[in-house]
């Protein structure tokens, strides 16, 4: 039998081709298997990677979005908690102002013509027009005042809000 095949080879050079063709074509159907059967394994590798990437990443976002819960409703309480004091420290400022505005005379600053003059009614002012506008901007100041000392309550209760505790 062997002798048939050495006569086939040699004595028909198409045959010759032919069985080289097909060595060269099973050569690379088993290359390419090998080739494919590995890319396979890669691929699967990766994917489980990037399976565990998902699952971790999703743990970590899920937590995180825990600890924001927390923290807001955290936040939430201390901002109740700071408006409520800072209304109360309006109140109690609103009432001690007042008190202290009620307590003291409203009397002028502008004395009164002195006894002895012989026309007082010749000063250089005059006393009601002068007491109307020392009084709108006593108004005035007080509120720009009252406006200050709110906005400093204000910002108080801020930096006291924003304080980790």
């Amino acid at each position: 039998m062997i002798t048939f095949l050495l006569k086939l080879f040699t004595g028909n050079p198409l045959s010759m081709l032919w069985i080289a063709g097909g060595i060269a074509l099973a050569a690379f159907l088993a290359g390419g298997s090998a080739a494919w059967m590995v890319q396979g394994w890669r691929l699967d590798a990766v994917k489980a990677e990037y399976a565990a990437f998902v699952t971790k990443v999703k743990a970590v976002g899920d937590a995180q979005n825990a600890a924001t819960k927390l923290k807001d409703a955290e936040n939430k309480t201390r901002m109740e908690k700071a408006n409520a004091e800072n209304a109360r420290t309006k109140s109690a400022l609103a009432v001690a102002l007042n008190s202290l505005r009620n307590t003291r005379p409203s009397s002028s600053f502008v004395p009164a013509a002195p006894a002895g003059a012989k026309r007082p009614d010749l000063a250089c002012y005059d006393r009601a027009e002068y007491s109307r506008a020392t009084g709108k901007l006593v108004e005035g100041l007080r509120g720009f005042a009252d406006e200050c000392t709110a906005a400093t309550v204000d910002l108080n209760t801020a930096k006291d809000w924003a304080k980790p505790n």
